[in-house]
């Protein structure tokens, strides 16, 4: 048998190294290391929608049968990235991403009850507690999904939903006792995707955050091309919020992606902060002069994160500048 043919034969793995990927939530990579082939856990329920994301991007699935979960082989030498399902992201060096939830409620029992559903179908769940920081917490995990309360001590769960709106388009659904017409055109009209009162079904919330995690990140999430913006071995994916220098990467915000790439596409131009409030909000008068600063730091410090400083100069009455300051991987 080839190599290519024994790569697409579907293979049984060991039932203790299965128990062990559930239970860590961990990547098995397959054994035939020649090809790019990496297992991860589909829960019942996902067979038909990995099937189907797997058929549009010609890329072929194979799974071994183990008690009430399904271990999932695929196999892709061209995209080193994709969504298998709705609830995990490979990547090429085979870490799996779990789908993360973030739960915004002060009711200490609905918000427990509802971290051990969610854990229960597969994602990651973290509970807020300390809500004069939820926006604090929202940049440290960044959540795919955010379920939010209305009734919050210090602010109502409207001023946080605007406020991971002005960085984030994840799904945010609203969970109150609240139940008038009022609160949830409120609730939709501040950035909200969805609106569940209280006392409500739990198989109903895991539903509706199935669909929009689908609707966002999965099958019926729109199809688009992924573009690349490179400098000098800085590779930017605008589409994942990802930067990447080497074998080295880091996660960044909406906002954060949106200045390094017009910084990037503009090197060596000086970008003049006038076009970078356009870019990130179209309406300078949405914010002050100083939010820029903010999230100019926020980008060095992502850079930091793969080794390189002083890319970013500030040139004085004119805006920002990228500088290349390292070399193929390696700050100089």
């Amino acid at each position: 048998m080839s190599k290519e043919e024994k790569a697409t034969t579907a293979f049984r793995l060991p039932s203790q190294a299965i128990t062990l990927a559930r239970r860590k939530r961990t990547a098995i990579v397959s054994p035939f290391a020649s090809t790019q082939m990496f297992c991860g856990p589909a829960w019942l329920g996902q067979k038909a929608v990995l099937f189907a994301s797997a058929r549009e991007t010609n890329r072929r699935p194979f799974g071994a049968r183990c008690d009430d979960a399904t271990l999932w082989i695929i196999l892709d030498n061209q995209h080193p990235w994709f969504y298998c399902s709705h609830c995990i992201l490979i990547i090429i060096k085979g870490v799996i991403i779990m789908n993360k939830i973030m739960i915004v409620e002060d009711d200490t029992k609905i918000a427990e009850l509802l971290h051990s559903h969610i854990e229960k179908y597969g994602y990651e769940a973290t509970i807020t507690k300390d809500f004069n920081h939820v926006l604090d917490l929202f940049h440290n995990i960044m959540p795919d999904l955010v379920l939010l309360d209305v009734n919050l001590p210090s602010f109502d769960g409207y001023y946080w939903c605007r406020q991971i709106r002005s960085i984030s388009t994840c799904p945010i659904i609203f969970i109150s006792a609240r139940a008038g017409e009022m609160d949830q055109v409120m609730a939709l009209e501040n950035g909200a995707d969805d609106y569940i009162t209280k006392p409500f079904y739990y198989d109903v919330v895991m539903a509706k955050i199935r669909s929009h995690l689908r609707r966002a990140y999965g099958a019926y999430a729109p199809k688009m091309e992924e573009r690349i913006v490179e400098q000098a071995g800085l590779t930017l994916y605008p589409e994942r919020m990802e930067l990447k220098l080497g074998e080295q990467i880091t996660a960044l915000t909406k906002k954060e992606a949106v200045l390094l790439e017009t910084l990037l596409k503009r090197f060596p131009r000086v970008v003049s902060r006038e076009t970078l409030l356009e870019k990130l909000w179209d309406d300078q008068s949405y914010v002050d002069d100083n939010t820029l600063n903010v999230n100019i730091t926020r980008v060095r410090k992502k850079l930091q994160e793969l080794g390189i400083h002083d890319a970013i100069e500030t040139v004085r009455g004119a805006g920002y500048r990228f500088n290349v300051t390292y070399y193929n991987g390696e700050t100089e």
